[in-house]
């Protein structure tokens, strides 16, 4: 059998989708991962004979079978299965945590940044306190009185 170009790009539709799809199985992961299903991708579920993985493999080949568009075939996918059936690109949960983590960065600079100002305000407070007289307090009419006793006297 010859293998033509647009039995090319379907493989290669079926395997991209294949792998933006997961596969929603109810078979347990390993033990200690919780019991939401697999997760995996459509084309890794690694489950024998997973019946539910060879079902979607067969909506996606009658799809593209079809014409659909990979919109349509995803949009079918999500109005079946719901959105959790869409995988999140890698590449957006990176960007996620570059941006997480320069948000946090930032945000402790400026939480450190105002912690040593207020240390310097605090210390020039001290300084200042310091270089001035303590404890005199003097009494002006107290002092005229005094005084003008010893002019009396």
């Amino acid at each position: 059998m010859l293998c033509t170009a647009d039995d090319n790009t379907n493989d290669n539709r079926y395997k991209g989708l294949g792998h933006r799809v997961i596969c929603t199985c109810e078979i347990p992961k390993a033990a200690g991962f919780g019991d939401k299903g697999c997760r995996q991708a459509l084309f890794e579920c690694d489950h024998l004979d997973c019946p539910t993985s060879k079902r979607m493999r067969q909506e996606l080949k009658a799809a593209l079978q079809n014409g659909d568009t990979d919109d349509i075939i995803l949009n079918s996918f999500v109005q079946k299965y719901g959105v959790s059936v869409l995988q999140v690109p890698r590449e957006m949960n990176d960007r996620l945590v570059w941006i997480v983590g320069l948000g946090i960065l930032a945000a402790t600079c400026i939480i450190i940044l105002f912690a040593l100002r207020k240390q310097r305000f605090r210390a020039a407070m001290l300084r200042t306190a310091a270089a001035q007289p303590q404890g005199i307090k003097v009494d002006a009419s107290r002092q005229v009185r005094e005084e003008t006793k010893e002019e009396d006297e």
